[in-house]
């Protein structure tokens, strides 16, 4: 604080009260930052809990039938929900051809995406490049099909 237009106005007492308000606004500033924390902490937690209990009902959903169909469309409709993604789908591939040919099977996908099961796959690069990778565990989540790391053969069939 400064004050040039009159001498002697910041006695020790008057310099206590403001050390004293100092001290009470930078408390509360901290305690304002603190409760900002503890409801975004809190919204996670929210979030958190909510996926785990979308994640029971599709287990639930999966022990209680053996059609694949139902598991399929069950797995694809609460994942999209879980990770709030347009599109979750199960592709298939056709054995005994080098992995070059597939369709998706089940998909999960917003109204304004065309759906991609009526679509046949011919895909030659992904056998070659990917499909021994997908055999051990492999899985593929695409934020942007335009600027993720795939081959240029592949970013063509994923553009269909």
């Amino acid at each position: 604080l400064e004050n040039k237009l009159v001498a002697g106005v910041f006695t020790s007492d008057r310099i206590k009260v403001i050390q004293m308000l100092s001290v009470q606004a930078a408390i509360s500033l901290e305690n304002a930052r603190l409760y900002q924390e503890s409801q975004e902490k809190a919204q996670q937690i929210q979030q958190s809990l909510q996926q785990q209990e979308t994640l029971f009902n599709v287990v639930n959903q999966i022990r209680e039938s053996l059609d694949l169909d139902a598991i399929f469309r069950a797995v694809t409709q609460n994942l999209r929900s879980i990770l709030n993604v347009s599109r979750v789908g199960i592709y298939q591939f056709h054995l005994g051809v080098n992995y070059e040919y597939g369709e998706f099977i089940a998909e999960d996908v917003l109204p304004q995406f065309p759906s991609g099961l009526a679509v046949k796959i011919q895909d030659h690069c992904f056998g070659e490049n990917y499909a021994t990778l997908y055999q051990q565990g492999r899985f593929c989540a695409i934020s942007d099909i335009e600027t993720a790391e795939v081959l240029d053969c592949h970013r063509v069939i994923l553009q269909q």
